[in-house]
């Protein structure tokens, strides 16, 4: 298989409209070639830091973030994973509403 910007090949070689919504991909299409250059001048500084780390691309990301978003949503947290984000969405929940409450 192969893809390029909104088009796939299968192993037969048919071409089709890639109408999945796959990560990245759904946004930026197949091999774009902006993209792919992004990815590799990155690749060749630094793959990845975690989320205990940060780096310059992030800090701009989140300045950015901060000076479009309505008032109040200054901050920003950038996790790894979906488990890593849903595990800080529920604890902030947690400490906005004080905590899990029990119904017993």
């Amino acid at each position: 298989m192969k893809g390029d910007r909104v088009w796939v090949w299968d192993a037969d070689g048919k071409a089709y409209i890639d109408f999945e919504s796959g990560q990245v991909c759904a946004s930026t299409g197949h091999c774009h070639p902006a993209y792919t250059k992004a990815i590799a001048d990155q690749a060749s500084e630094l793959v990845q830091t975690g989320s205990g780390y940060t780096a310059p691309a992030r800090v701009l990301l989140a300045q950015k973030l901060a000076e479009i978003m309505p008032p109040g949503l200054e901050r920003s947290y950038f996790a790894c994973t979906g488990s890593e984000a849903t595990e800080a969405a529920l604890r902030l929940a947690k400490l906005y509403t004080g905590g899990a409450r029990s119904s017993r």
